[in-house]
C-alpha cells in the first residue's frame, strides 16, 4: 500500500487511503508530534499518545493535570480559503467520560484555530460524542454511531465560507459561514469537568474543495454537482439534488420555452395545472392569449360566463368597461358596485358629470342647491362654482367659494367735480373692493378718430408721484382698488368721444361686469377743442361749449394754484400731470385760434 505522508513540509508520499490524492498533513503511522504538529496540554507527565502503525490512538481519561486533563494538536496546514478548501479525518470514537456541552467537546475537530483554547473558532468546532456529531454552537448535530468504526469525516468548505460536513459520503452538518485562520486542531478540547475522551485517527488530509472523482459531475464543469448547487451556480428547481440544466440535458425534465427551467418547477407559471408552463400553451396553440399578458384565456375572469375572458370582451369590444376597471359594465351593475339608475346598461358614474366627485350628478347638485357657493352656478357656465374655483377656471380671490367674475360690480359715476367732462381725463370710482380686478377702457365712439373704436387698454395702477393719476397700458393690472377714485389721464383719453369702463376677472373667455358709460368734452363751436370750464360765480362751472377767455383763465388759476382754481383734470392738456404749465397754457390759445386736436390718435399713441 502506497501512501502520501506529510511527515514535514519538505516530504510528501502516496497515501492510498486519503481520498482525491489530498494531502496528508498527518498520518496515524506517526506521533503528531513528529510531524510538524504543537500541542497545548493540561496533562502532567507523559501524554497518552501511540500508534499501532496505522492509526494513532489519544486518551484524556483518567490523566493526571494541573487542573482537569485536555490536549489539543495544532498545525499551519496552508489554506487559502478564499480558494475553498476540503480537509479530511478517518476518526474512531472508543469512549466519552461525558457528552459535549455548548462550546465544549471531550473529542473535537477543528478547522480554524488559535492557541491555547481555539477562540474564535469554538463555535464551529466538530465535536464527537459516542452518539452523535455536531458543531460547537450547538447549530446543527447529527445522531449516528461514532465507535462502532473508522469514518471519514470530510469538511468540504466553499469559497462564499459555506461548509457541509459528509460523513463517510453522505451529508451530516451544515455551517453558514465557516471561518479558518489555515490552522487546524483536534483532540480534547476542554479541561472541564470528567469532558475526556480517547479515540483513534488514521489520517488528516487537506485538498482542494468539491473535486469531481468518483463523484458526479454532470455538467462536465469540473465542480462535483454539490458544489455548484451550494455556491448558487446551478440551480436545482424540482429539488432531486442534480442541477436543472442536467435535468433538462438528460431528458429527466422538460424545458418547453427553452428557459433553463424544468416545466415542473414552480418558477414556471402553470394557471391551468396542466404540468405544462403558461407561455408554452400559449405558444403550442393549446391555449389562447388574446391580450397578449401571457396569461391564458382560461385562466382569466370571465364574470358575465359567456366562455370570453372579461380581458378579451374588454379588448374586443364585446363588452364596455367605461370606468375603466377591467371590469366589464354589465358585471359592475350586476355585482352592485356602479349603480344604474335609468337602466341604460351604463353605470351612472359613466354617464354624470361630477367634477367634485361626491358621486352626485352636478345636475343634482345643481338643482338640490341651496344657494351654497360650491354647488351654484353664478356664471352661468354649466360648471359648479366650486368647481369653477377649484379648478382655477375662475379666480377667487377673497376665497368665499364664488367665481370672482359673479360678483364683478361696475364702477360707478363719481360726485362733483370729478364727474364733469374733461378733454383727456375720464374719472370713476371703482367697484369692487373685495376682489381682484381690472379696469378696461373702450373707445365706443370719437368725432376725431371714427376709426379708433375698441378696447384700447386697461387702467394702470395709480401713480403715487403724480396725484394718483393713472396712465392707460396694454395688459390687465388685477389688483384690489383702495383709491376711492380712480382719474385716468392718458393719450388714449380723447375729446369729443365716448367711453366705457368695465371691471374684468381672468376668466377664459375673459368676464367683464356691466359697463359705465363717460363721455369726454364735447366738440365746442365754432372752435375745435379745448372747452375745459364754463362761467365763474364763485366757482367755475361745467364746460359751455365754447373755447374763451374763461378756459384761458381757468387755466392761469391752475397754473398759479389760485384758491379758485378749478380741478387740474379740467385744465391739464398738455402733460396729464398733477400741474397746469405753459404748455397747458399755450396749447389752450392755440385753441382758441381755432387750431385743431394736435395730439396723435388713441389708436396709435404711446
Amino acid at each position: 500500500m502506497i501512501r502520501l505522508i506529510a511527515v514535514s513540509s519538505l516530504a510528501v508520499f502516496m497515501v492510498a487511503t486519503a481520498t482525491f490524492a489530498d494531502v496528508v498533513v498527518l498520518d496515524g503511522g506517526t506521533l503528531p508530534q513528529d510531524q510538524g504538529w504543537d500541542y497545548h496540554t493540561t496533562i502532567v507527565g507523559p501524554l497518552d499518545v501511540s500508534t499501532d502503525g496505522t492509526a494513532l490512538t489519544l486518551n484524556t481519561i483518567g490523566m493526571p493535570s494541573l487542573s482537569q486533563p485536555m490536549m489539543t494538536f495544532y498545525r499551519d496546514v496552508g489554506i487559502d480559503p478564499a480558494a475553498g478548501y476540503a480537509i479530511e479525518i478517518r476518526l474512531r470514537v472508543i469512549a466519552v467520560a461525558d457528552p459535549h456541552n455548548a462550546y465544549d467537546a471531550p473529542i473535537g475537530f477543528f478547522g480554524g484555530f488559535t492557541s491555547p483554547w481555539g477562540a474564535p473558532y469554538r463555535g464551529q468546532l466538530l465535536y464527537f460524542d459516542e452518539d452523535e456529531i455536531g458543531w460547537g454552537d450547538l447549530s446543527d448535530s447529527t445522531a449516528m454511531d461514532t465507535t462502532d468504526a473508522f469514518h471519514d469525516y470530510r469538511l468540504e468548505v466553499l469559497a462564499n465560507n459555506r461548509a457541509f460536513m459528509f460523513v463517510d459520503g453522505a451529508l451530516a452538518l451544515e455551517y453558514p459561514s465557516y471561518g479558518t485562520n489555515s490552522t487546524i486542531a483536534f483532540g480534547d478540547a476542554t479541561n472541564g469537568p470528567y469532558l475526556d475522551g480517547t479515540f483513534s485517527v488514521e489520517y488528516i488530509t487537506v485538498g482542494a474543495v468539491c473535486q469531481t472523482e468518483d463523484r458526479p459531475d454532470c455538467n462536465a464543469n469540473g465542480v462535483w454537482d454539490f458544489c455548484d448547487l451550494a455556491a448558487g451556480d446551478s440551480a436545482d428547481c424540482n429539488g432531486n439534488g442534480i442541477p436543472d440544466e442536467c435535468d433538462i440535458a438528460d431528458g429527466t425534465s422538460a424545458d418547453c420555452n427553452g428557459n433553463g427551467v424544468p416545466d415542473e418547477c414552480p418558477e414556471e407559471p402553470d394557471c391551468n395545472d396542466n404540468g405544462v408552463p403558461d407561455d408554452c400553451d400559449i405558444a403550442a396553440g393549446t391555449s389562447e392569449d388574446c391580450t397578449g399578458n401571457g396569461i391564458p384565456d382560461e385562466c382569466e375572469p370571465d364574470c358575465n360566463e359567456n366562455g370570453v375572458a372579461d380581458s378579451c370582451d374588454i379588448a374586443e369590444a364585446t363588452s364596455v368597461d367605461c370606468q375603466p376597471n377591467g371590469i366589464p359594465d354589465e358585471c359592475d351593475i350586476a355585482e352592485g358596485t356602479s349603480w344604474d339608475v335609468n337602466e341604460t346598461g351604463i353605470p351612472d358614474e359613466c354617464e354624470m358629470v361630477d367634477c367634485n366627485h361626491n358621486g352626485i350628478p352636478d345636475e343634482t347638485d345643481l338643482a338640490d342647491c341651496d344657494g351654497s357657493p360650491w354647488c351654484d352656478d353664478c356664471n352661468q357656465n354649466t360648471v359648479l362654482d366650486g368647481c369653477d374655483v377649484t379648478d382655477e377656471s375662475s379666480p377667487d380671490s377673497d376665497a368665499d367659494g364664488v367665481p370672482d367674475e359673479c360678483q364683478l360690480a361696475p364702477p360707478t359715476m363719481p360726485a362733483w367735480p370729478d364727474d364733469v367732462v374733461k378733454n383727456r381725463f375720464i374719472s370713476f370710482v371703482p367697484g369692487d373692493l373685495d376682489i381682484a380686478v381690472a379696469y378696461q377702457v373702450e373707445l365706443v365712439d370719437s368725432s376725431f378718430f371714427p376709426d379708433c373704436t375698441g378696447v384700447v387698454g386697461y387702467v394702470d395702477i395709480p401713480d403715487p408721484e403724480n396725484s394718483l393719476i393713472s396712465r392707460v397700458v396694454p395688459e390687465p393690472i388685477y389688483r384690489f382698488w383702495p383709491e376711492p377714485i380712480a382719474r385716468v389721464g392718458d393719450c388714449r383719453i380723447v375729446p369729443a368721444a365716448s367711453y366705457r369702463i368695465r371691471a374684468v376677472v381672468p376668466t377664459e373667455p375673459i368676464s367683464r361686469s356691466d359697463p359705465l358709460s363717460i363721455d369726454t368734452t364735447p366738440s365746442p363751436y365754432p372752435k375745435y377743442w379745448c372747452d375745459c370750464v364754463g362761467g365763474f360765480d364763485g366757482v367755475w362751472q361745467v364746460p359751455d361749449g365754447v373755447v374763451n377767455m374763461n378756459d384761458l383763465m381757468a387755466a392761469m388759476q391752475t397754473f398759479q394754484w389760485h384758491d379758485n382754481r378749478p380741478p387740474v383734470t379740467w385744465c391739464s392738456i398738455y402733460y396729464l400731470m398733477e400741474w397746469v404749465n405753459m404748455a397747458d397754457i399755450l396749447i389752450m390759445v392755440r385753441a382758441f385760434e381755432g387750431s385743431p386736436y394736435p395730439f396723435c390718435a388713441p389708436c396709435d399713441c404711446e
